[in-house]
């Protein structure tokens, strides 16, 4: 995370530079443009999905990097389910939304102890309470500057039906999107003898 806020300060001292010069030929519009984009930076938030074949650890890595291991649910057998994100807020409050009957959305307020009987197999099994997504907003100082993290179902499994989910209107909303898949040695292995240029890609195993 400290990268990357070094990386948006030296973009928006550019910004700056960048309007100084526009401003002085006169580019009213490249100005309008500057700032616009200065602004999205500002509000930036960075996304940081991580995805990856089922039952590989993509839970216990986010638990991991936020230093809580009871955040995201882990399981012995069953996989999660659902998408989960995590994101800072002054105070925790964590929701669930959830499809009615009739295509309609509705968030629920929920408990840390209530994530994994909507985010996983064991709880929700063939996701018969209708959940889309999780929402987790709390106090961690490693999301204090932006970061958010989003938890995925993992790709593949033994279920027939897996809950991808889609945000409520006014959901997910961000600029940047880090993308981290989790593989496991054999995968990456096959890579290098195959010499995909997937493997190019920064990956967590």
């Amino acid at each position: 995370m400290p990268e990357f806020d070094d990386l948006r300060t030296k973009t928006l001292t550019l910004f700056s530079e960048l309007s100084e010069i526009a401003q002085s030929r006169g580019a009213g519009e490249a100005v309008q443009r500057l700032a616009a984009g200065r602004q999205l930076l500002l509000d930036e938030r960075l996304v940081v999905v991580v995805c990856g074949e089922f039952k590989r650890g993509k839970s216990s890595l986010l638990n991991a990097l936020l230093e809580e291991p009871d955040l995201f649910p882990v399981d012995a057998f069953f996989a999660t389910c659902l998408i989960t994100t995590a994101g800072y807020a002054p105070e925790e409050t964590i929701s669930v939304t959830v499809a009615e009957e009739d295509g309609s959305l509705r968030q629920l307020v929920i408990k840390r102890g209530d994530i994994a009987s909507y985010a996983t197999e064991s709880g929700n099994p063939r996701n018969v309470k209708r959940a889309q997504l999780i929402s987790i907003e709390t106090p961690n100082p490693r999301l204090a500057n932006g970061l958010m993290f989003v938890d995925t179902p993992g790709v593949g499994g033994v279920y027939r039906r897996r809950r991808l989910g889609r945000p409520p209107d006014g959901g997910l909303h961000c600029h940047t999107v880090l993308a981290l898949t989790v593989w496991s040695a054999g995968q990456l292995a096959a890579c290098a003898l195959v010499g995909t240029r997937r493997c190019d890609v920064r990956h967590l195993v």
